[in-house]
């Protein structure tokens, strides 16, 4: 399986090539800034590492993580940044859906990977809208 698995390169990754090439330039041409959320840390940090390297994006547009790792105030500064920022994506696990008031910033909202729970898709939504 691991073998398997190491065949399996972004080049290759359907999913994350659609996004890099199809669904950002869509968002970007309605809205500068929007987020991507993840249900697991692992995958925000490869979205975000493959957003930031991609030729189409890199300098351009200005990537941020949030994850439970960070306290409330770190989370708020990492906001403000996105905020401030001419074209941002933030990408997150749920931690960010947690007492910030989204929808100030931003009115786009991208669901990389999809809970267990449906309610946890109605409470990312409601925090955006």
């Amino acid at each position: 399986l691991i073998s398997l698995a190491k065949k399996i390169t972004p080049s290759k990754d359907s999913k994350l090539q659609h996004l890099l090439k199809q669904v950002l330039p869509f968002y970007f041409r309605k809205h500068p800034r929007l987020i991507i959320f993840t249900k697991y840390k692992d995958t925000m940090e490869y979205v975000a590492k493959q957003i930031e390297n991609s030729p189409d994006y890199k300098g351009e547009v200005k990537v941020i993580k949030i994850s439970g790792d960070l306290n409330e105030r770190q989370r708020l500064e990492k906001f403000a940044e996105f905020e401030q920022a001419e074209r941002a994506i933030i990408v997150a696990t749920d931690a960010i859906s947690e007492g910030i008031n989204l929808h100030q910033a931003c009115c786009q909202l991208i669901h990389y990977e999809l809970p267990w729970n449906p309610n946890r898709l109605e409470q990312r939504n409601v925090w955006i809208l």
